[in-house]
């Protein structure tokens, strides 16, 4: 759930909903093009593959899948320029400090680094194999990270984010008779 009551009686954001609420304003902003849903499609397809499986390929692939997506939402943020999520990153101006920005570029390095997520050359840098948690881990990590690329801004207005609740109608008015108040009264 996107909130929980709290006492007395408030309803607040629950941090479950913020990360529910981005992933779903970050999906709705793939809506209508093309190449966003098939990378969208791809990485789920991937995640799917690696709950099954837990083998160190899928982990990969889930990984792998998970950058080309962020990237392909980099790529449309405008003014975004660049063949690669690190040269994306370095031309989009959302970031609020160089730290941010740098650390998306290391976990993109990361993904290009280790021996065969992106790339299968060497060894350098790597600690240890992969395990499921890196293959959750990272992509959550990317994929969180990406809602700067996104259009909105207010992560508040997010959590009331019309693309993911459905729209809620004022209640109808009782129908009270004047004449006999307590007449339509359950």
């Amino acid at each position: 759930l996107r909130y929980e009551l709290v006492k007395p009686f408030q309803i607040m954001p629950s941090l479950s909903g913020v990360f529910s609420a981005l992933m779903s304003d970050v999906m709705a902003g793939m809506q209508g093009n093309p190449d966003l849903m098939e990378a969208a499609i791809e990485f789920e397809h991937a995640f799917g593959a690696l709950t099954r499986s837990h083998s160190e390929p899928d982990m990969k692939t889930c990984i792998q899948k998970a950058a080309m997506l962020v990237e392909a939402i980099a790529s449309v943020y405008p003014n975004a320029q660049g063949s690669s999520l690190g040269e994306l990153c370095d031309s989009i101006k959302c970031w609020p400090h160089t730290s941010i920005k740098d650390a998306m570029k290391k976990l993109y390095g990361f993904c290009s680094d280790y021996p065969g997520i992106r790339h299968n050359v060497g060894r350098r840098g790597r600690l240890r194999t992969l395990e499921m948690r890196d293959s959750i881990i990272i992509p959550l990590l990317l994929l969180t990270a990406s809602g700067y690329f996104g259009t909105n801004t207010d992560l508040m207005a997010t959590l009331r984010s019309q693309t993911s609740e459905t729209k809620q109608l004022p209640a109808d008015e009782p129908a009270i008779d004047p004449a006999n108040p307590s007449q339509n009264l359950p």
